[in-house]
C-alpha cells in the first residue's frame, strides 16, 4: 500500500552571498523510492508516493550560483503505518 505525501519547506533566509536566487532544490529520500533516488524541483511543494510501513529519512539542499547549501534534514522519520 502507498500514500502520496506533500513535502513543503521554507525558502532559505539568505542566498550564500550570491546575487542569484535559488536555481533548484534537491530532495533526497532514504530508503529511496524506486522512481525517486533524488529529485530536483524549482520550488516547494513537491509530491512523492511512499510505501506504508517504511520509515524514511528526508533531506533537502538548495543550489544557486554559489553552489549547494548544507543539507537540511527533516527532524524524525516519515512513517506511514
Amino acid at each position: 500500500m502507498e500514500a502520496t505525501v506533500t513535502l513543503e519547506w521554507d525558502l532559505p533566509p539568505e542566498d550564500g552571498g550570491a546575487a542569484a536566487i535559488v536555481n533548484k532544490y534537491t530532495i533526497f529520500i532514504s530508503p529511496a523510492p524506486a522512481s525517486y533516488p533524488s529529485i530536483n524541483v524549482s520550488s516547494p511543494p513537491w509530491n512523492v508516493t511512499l510505501s506504508h510501513n517504511t520509515p524514511y529519512n528526508v533531506s533537502i539542499t538548495a543550489t544557486n550560483c554559489a553552489g549547494d547549501s548544507e543539507p537540511t534534514i527533516l527532524p524524525g522519520l516519515l512513517y506511514f503505518g
